[in-house]
């Protein structure tokens, strides 16, 4: 009699391959022949404890091709197995609970994974006689990637419905009502692409490129930045800076004894040695949590910078974002310090992901984020193609930066007044130029609160910055530049 614990002899031993079971006679594998249009395929599925060989009924004209064939059919098996627990010193630990066995063998279809949170999975498939050998990424046992968008716009409108549909739980943190899912990730191959033209969003041009250009000049002061979002004024504790939420006085200012910046610092890495990974940039510090009823802690924690095949690619760590306010800035900002480092370096502009931790919607923004997601459902074609984002000018500089701050800040106190030929005589490129003309009507609306957006402004604009001016002020347009969808 074997001891305990030991298998007796001629007992296969554990990890070792079963011998494979005929299959028994008039079955799909045996003897009769299968229907027309149909196979079964068998995989093996791992579970945490065995491996189990599944035979799932693929329809060949149907499923198998809807879902792109055998990988496929091997994800939904997979994502269908049992729960799995193992007991622990008097207690269990539940493993992720999927529906019943009889579910994974029927070969049903399941319902479709919402856009914004899918996952691309590559099972490991056996290997049967007279079979190719599988390639190497057939062969892991698990490949996850974020959902990949050419521009943030579509990105927007999945993330925001998919916490509307889907989200994981309601909470109310500090009495802030809200909706949430956790662990959300994106990734844009076209980074450049930044804002979303949806009407009902009513996006404010001027604001994002003034925090954009804040964060680059490593800012920290209300005078500026409440200017075009006055709601950072609850956000200071002294009523004059802002400390969580300005990410670039943390990014693009030296620290400690340090002479250069950490962004210095790292494109001086990445100069020297472009396979790096430690190209980081810390945002979030621990001894915020230090201060009791902090009213701006960061949200952003790092943003990496990693150069590949001659680009500059970018990937964001939020704690948390609140997904239709946060978001739309946190990207837009993000991106443009992203495409301002691959100038300063000489690259091409790559991917930006970004992960969340908390990813949440305000019910207070409940209805707008209602309309938002109709206005994306109805419309034929979205404007995003009509008005493409040029690219930042090759040979912009710090200084650069300082002098169209130094006009904004002009604009902004009202000392001057620029018509489009000013502009176009201070010796900046059009790009800047353009984001000069968005300040001038700005301090239009701000400072001419009865009078309508100079036309000769207005028409000086690209067309995109002046369709999200119209949506948004469209009181305070001429006639003949009101909104149009």
């Amino acid at each position: 009699m074997p001891t305990r614990g030991r298998r007796a002899s001629g007992e296969p031993e554990r990890g070792r391959r079963r011998e494979a079971r005929p299959p028994p006679p008039g079955s799909p594998t045996g003897d009769a022949p299968a229907p027309a249009g149909r196979r079964r395929s068998p995989y093996l599925i791992r579970t945490p404890f065995r491996t189990r060989r599944v035979t799932l009924p693929v329809d060949a004209s149907g499923i198998d091709q809807r879902l792109g064939g055998r990988d496929a059919a091997v994800r939904r098996a997979s994502a269908l197995l049992p729960t799995a627990r193992r007991r622990t010193n008097g207690g269990s630990t539940a493993y992720r609970r999927h529906a019943s066995p009889a579910r994974v063998f029927s070969g049903r279809p399941q319902p479709p994974v919402p856009r914004a949170s899918r996952v691309h999975t590559a099972a490991r498939l056996p290997r049967r006689a007279g079979a190719r050998p599988t390639s190497a990424a057939s062969q892991e046992a698990l490949v996850l990637a974020p959902s990949v968008y050419p521009g943030f716009e579509q990105a927007y409108v999945d993330v925001l419905g998919h916490i509307v549909r889907d989200h994981e739980y309601r909470n109310a943190p500090r009495g802030n009502a809200s909706r949430e899912c956790l662990g959300l990730s994106f990734k844009l191959t076209g980074p450049r692409e930044r804002l979303p033209f949806l009407a009902a969003r009513k996006v404010n041009p001027a604001f994002h490129f003034a925090e954009a250009l804040w964060y680059i000049a490593g800012r920290n002061d209300l005078d500026m930045i409440a200017y075009y979002a006055p709601r950072m004024r609850s956000d200071s504790r002294d009523g004059a800076t802002v400390s969580g939420s300005a990410y670039g006085s943390r990014i693009f200012n030296p620290v400690g004894d340090d002479t250069l910046s950490p962004f210095d610092r790292v494109l001086s890495l990445l100069h020297g040695e472009p396979d790096s990974k430690r190209g980081l940039l810390p945002i979030f510090e621990a001894r915020e949590l230090a201060v009791a009823d902090n009213p701006d802690m960061s949200c952003a924690v790092a943003l990496h910078l990693l150069v590949r095949e001659g680009k500059l690619h970018m990937v964001c760590s939020m704690r948390a974002n609140d997904c239709d306010r946060g978001l739309l800035a946190d990207v837009f900002s993000f991106t443009m310090i992203q495409e301002y480092a691959a100038v300063q370096l000489g690259l091409g502009l790559g991917t930006y992901t970004h992960h969340i931790g908390s990813a949440h919607l305000g019910d207070r923004d409940f209805d707008r984020v209602q309309r938002v997601l109709a206005e994306a459902a109805d419309r034929p074609a979205p404007p995003t193609s009509r008005f493409p984002f040029p690219p930042m000018p090759a040979d912009t500089t710090p200084q650069t930066i300082a002098t169209v701050l130094g006009h904004e800040e002009a604009l902004r106190t009202n000392q001057v007044q620029y018509r489009p030929t000013d502009i176009a005589g201070l010796g900046l490129q059009p790009y800047w130029q353009q984001v000069l003309l968005l300040f001038e009507a700005k301090r239009q609306l701000v400072h001419c609160p009865a009078d309508p957006v100079e036309k000769d402004v207005l028409a000086s604009l690209d067309a995109g910055p002046r369709w999200l001016l119209a949506h948004r002020w469209p009181s305070r347009m001429p006639r003949g530049f009101g909104p149009v969808r």
